[in-house]
């Protein structure tokens, strides 16, 4: 469902990011394919909790976050920029704008 998600946002991605220098556009498969990883490895361990349901439900809703989907967004946030300094090669700049736009379109 995520890699879904993912393919069908990849053109606004690349719009989303087009006009920023430090994001290549070319390293746009390695910057989606980190999000949907990190993505999925915070969502994996949310549903495992007490309560994570309900948190996971809140993040993908149209409704403003609680405390909980709020810090879970967060975490996906730190996950991605750092994968993107780390294994996709972008400056911590580049990095933190590019999980800046690109994960929210995820998590709309």
């Amino acid at each position: 469902m995520l890699e879904n998600l993912l393919s069908d946002i990849k053109d606004q991605a690349l719009g989303a990011i087009d006009s920023n220098p430090e994001i290549p556009n070319k390293k746009l498969g390695d910057i989606m394919n980190i999000i949907g990883n990190a993505t999925k490895e915070h969502v994996a361990k949310e549903a495992a909790n007490s309560g994570g349901l309900g948190n996971l439900m809140n993040l993908f809703s149209d409704n403003d976050n609680n405390s909980n989907a709020n810090s879970l967004q967060g975490n996906i946030m730190n996950s991605v920029t750092e994968g993107l300094t780390k294994n996709a090669g972008l400056n911590s700049s580049g990095a933190s704008a590019a999980a800046s736009v690109l994960i929210p379109m995820v998590l709309q």
